[in-house]
């Protein structure tokens, strides 16, 4: 994979994927630029769990200490029929890791840490910069960035990472197989506060015969509540759901006694999986949601994701340094990567 000296390698993509790649690939010294077609982050908390795995990811990128002083660290997984608490399991007990545990923590904070230790190493996420295509050459890739106000740039690049989310326009340009399924039903959620007895340390897994409901802690009083709506003939319902109908799912199937208030966000979605025929095509490659799309439940997308950008970040920055056989080392990407993303 020859490539023109200092060409940087372009990020497509700034959520926790993306900016996992851009702090490893500049911790190693490797000219970057990342851009995000959004003018700001989001603000929606989205993904919360961080597993052992990205926790040791984060260790590397030397961002552990800051997740680990805003994170709410998790003990156990709580069970229950009704009134009847069956079970609490220990969270993360026996995983052979350096970091034993989960913790809980909104994704607007963890791409708020990410950003803020990319910047630290000199690198900054070009906001409001789309890419519009791009042609792969001998010894790099010529990318087409756009800005809102229409100004295009012509960037040489020595490849192009895809770290797009679902609709990739990484993935598109390349024609891959996205293959998989979306499931039938509509669940919905909420952030709200919630009044009652819960341990903010703890997940509750609670049912009964109206269905089940989930809860996260976020901090505070403020809990993160999923539920699967119930359905009518015809479309599937996705407008978002109001307090009460969250309401009326804790109330016939959650721990007895707790009120929402207060929402923060109200959303509804279907549960799509998918994943990518292949993570590289020449000096394109794909990582975390343009890869694989997964159930939300547990962070899945978010933390596979971070680990492919580990794990392709050094990889790249090794080949476009000289060291190791270039294929080689790449097409390892996908073959470590692709069987835990499906």
């Amino acid at each position: 994979m020859p490539c023109a000296t200092n060409r940087p390698v372009l990020v497509v993509g700034a959520g926790p994927t993306g900016l996992s790649l851009a702090i490893t690939l500049a911790r190693f010294g490797t000219p970057v630029r990342i851009v995000d077609r959004l003018t700001a982050p989001a603000t929606v908390s989205k993904a919360l769990a961080v597993w052992s795995g990205s926790l040791e990811a984060f260790a590397a990128l030397g961002t552990l200490d800051a997740f680990l002083a805003e994170g709410v660290r998790m003990h156990a997984l709580r069970v229950g029929d009704g009134a009847h608490e069956l079970a609490a399991i220990p969270v993360a007990e026996g995983v052979d890791s350096a970091y034993p545990f989960t913790i809980i923590i909104p994704q607007s904070r963890t791409e708020a840490i990410l950003a803020a230790r990319l910047a630290e190493l000199g690198v900054t996420v070009e906001r409001g910069v789309a890419l519009s295509g791009f042609v792969e050459e001998s010894d790099g890739v010529t990318a087409t960035l756009e800005r809102p106000d229409g100004r295009r740039e012509t960037l040489y690049a020595a490849c192009v990472a895809g770290c797009d989310g679902a609709r990739s326009t990484v993935r598109h340009a390349l024609g891959l197989d996205f293959s998989g399924y979306t499931e039938p039903q509509t669940f919905i959620l909420c952030d709200a506060a919630m009044d009652g007895a819960l341990d903010g340390r703890s997940i509750y897994i609670w049912w009964s015969g109206a269905g089940s409901v989930a809860l996260f802690p976020l901090g505070g009083d403020i809990w993160r509540m999923f539920a699967m709506r119930e359905e009518t003939a015809g479309a599937p319902d996705e407008t978002p759901p109001t307090l009460a109908e969250m309401q009326r799912h804790l109330a016939a199937c959650g721990p007895p006694g707790l009120a929402l208030r207060d929402p923060r966000w109200l959303s509804a979605f279907r549960v799509t999986e998918r994943l990518v025929e292949h993570y590289r095509a020449g000096r394109a490659l794909l990582a975390g949601d343009a890869a694989h799309v997964h159930s939300p439940a547990g962070g899945q997308g978010m933390n596979t994701g971070i680990q492919d950008a580990v794990n392709l970040g050094w990889k790249l920055a090794a080949v476009l340094a000289g060291r190791g056989e270039a294929d080689a080392l790449l097409d390892s990407y996908e073959a470590e990567r692709r069987q835990v993303g499906r």
